[in-house]
């Protein structure tokens, strides 16, 4: 009986395949951020190239859905490629996935780090506006101020070079067209006398002017309406 006590009392042996027990948790999407492993690059690629040729694309997304803060400079590597159909592609379908970040002014903040050393991305980006891509337009609303910062800066430290001035002023225009604001940012960064020449290069929309009130027709307005407040017959005037 001693013998049949102790078999009982014995642990229960581990099974060899830890991942038969549930010994590796997948990421779960109701995680908190902390308890998230950071996105790899080479991972991404995978991911966003898989979403962008139609094959194993819920994988991608799933993965993807994964990316926060901390994950922006991976999204940025990943979408890198010396091939700019490539990296177009990357970043058409990674733009979801960073204008979520960009809901708060750490994730925006995050970033405007990484486009401001990297300007053709932030080209690209701003050719996806122009199409009228949903996400891509919520980003540039989002992060106007940080946009219009970096922006202003290339700007000005390209102005002897037309072609690329031409491409910042471009982008810009996505940006910011108010005359009023483009002018306070050009007078913050460059002497007065170079403001003026530098701003007429820019797209600057004029205020819609309010339509005067014309008393002739409020006049004729007021004379159509009249008979209705005429007195009836009996009834004091």
């Amino acid at each position: 009986m001693a013998g049949v006590d102790d078999r009982k009392r014995a642990p229960l042996a581990k099974p060899s395949n830890p991942q038969a027990a549930g010994a590796s948790h997948k990421p779960s999407l109701f995680a908190k951020d902390a308890d998230l492993p950071k996105l790899k690059p080479e991972l991404v690629v995978k991911a966003a190239d898989q979403v962008a040729d139609g094959r194993g694309a819920y994988r991608g997304i799933l993965y993807l859905s994964f990316a926060r803060i901390a994950d922006v400079p991976a999204l940025f590597e990943a979408s890198q490629s010396q091939d700019v159909e490539t990296r177009w592609r990357r970043l058409w379908v990674l733009s979801p996935f960073l204008t979520k970040i960009s809901r708060t002014q750490q994730g925006r903040a995050a970033l405007a780090a990484q486009l401001r050393t990297d300007l053709p991305a932030l080209n690209l980006l701003g050719k996806f506006e122009q199409k009228r891509h949903a996400s891509v337009r919520r980003l540039f609303t989002r992060m106007h101020d940080e946009l219009l910062s970096i922006l202003m800066e290339a700007l000005i430290l390209t102005r002897a070079d037309s072609r690329r001035a031409g491409i910042f002023a471009s982008l810009l225009a996505l940006v910011e067209t108010d005359g009023a604001i483009l002018a306070k940012e050009l007078r913050a960064r460059l002497p007065d006398n170079e403001t003026p020449a530098l701003l007429s290069q820019l797209v600057v929309k004029e205020p819609e002017q309010k339509k005067g009130l014309q008393t002739s027709s409020i006049r004729d307005k007021l004379v159509a309406m009249g008979s209705a407040f005429e007195s009836e017959e009996g009834e004091d005037a």
